[in-house]
């Protein structure tokens, strides 16, 4: 996720700052053509501008995959069956959401490598929120969630989904409106659909407890004219 300077590109992929924006240009020692491999952070005219696009794309394919794996379980309830497959792959599309993060850490771990390491203050943030990703996907191997034990598995994968939604929406909304029309291309879509994941999960929460209620009084009062 990060974008040449900052590990908040580092877990959503954001433009970097300038004031990181330096060109690093390690030579390839044993290459007999010579050719030297150039990275910038948001130099124009740079072939290294396509690190940047690598991370910023890994980034929101990542999102993509945690979005379906978020809200996936809720569409069925909203929409009907034709979302059913998103809740049945809940745990596939977690584990996708966690390939593609690691994709973009590895990138983030390049860049770090070649002297772009970004601020200490986004790894105490971001950090912490990469590795309980990890670790949600750890449990969800085999029955390694027994161990925790069904009450505790949940309060965990609860709290978990949602820092990870809170750490892309920190990122994603930083002035999404300004910036130009692709700076707006490039966030607005992702804020929108950050801010939407709970609310559609907070909808079909509303309308499955409706229906409980409904279904609950109507066998009451079955009940009392038996």
């Amino acid at each position: 996720m990060i974008v040449a300077n900052d590990f908040a590109a580092a877990l959503v992929g954001l433009t970097p700052s300038r004031r990181h924006s330096k060109i690093v240009k390690p030579r390839l020692q044993h290459n007999p053509a010579g050719i030297h491999l150039i990275f910038a952070g948001r130099c124009p005219n740079n072939r290294g501008q396509l690190s940047s696009l690598a991370l910023a794309a890994t980034a929101r394919v990542a999102f993509l995959w945690f979005w379906a794996a978020y809200a996936g379980g809720a569409l069925p309830i909203l929409f009907g069956a034709a979302f059913l497959p998103l809740k049945q792959l809940g745990r596939e599309l977690g584990l996708a959401f966690a390939a593609a993060l690691l994709v973009h850490l590895a990138l983030v771990g390049w860049l770090c490598w070649i002297g772009s390491a970004p601020p200490v203050g986004v790894f105490v943030f971001f950090g912490p929120v990469a590795a309980l990703t990890f670790i949600l996907a750890l449990l969800s191997f085999g029955n390694l969630h027994t161990v925790l034990g069904p009450k505790p598995w949940r309060l965990l994968r609860t709290i978990g989904m949602n820092l990870i939604l809170y750490a892309f929406l920190k990122d994603f909304m930083q002035d999404p409106m300004h910036g130009g029309v692709q700076h707006i291309a490039e966030y607005l879509p992702f804020s929108a659909m950050a801010i939407a994941a709970p609310l559609v999960r907070l909808a079909a929460w509303g309308l499955r407890l409706r229906e409980t209620r409904f279904a609950f009084s109507a066998s009451s009062t079955n009940g009392s004219h038996e």
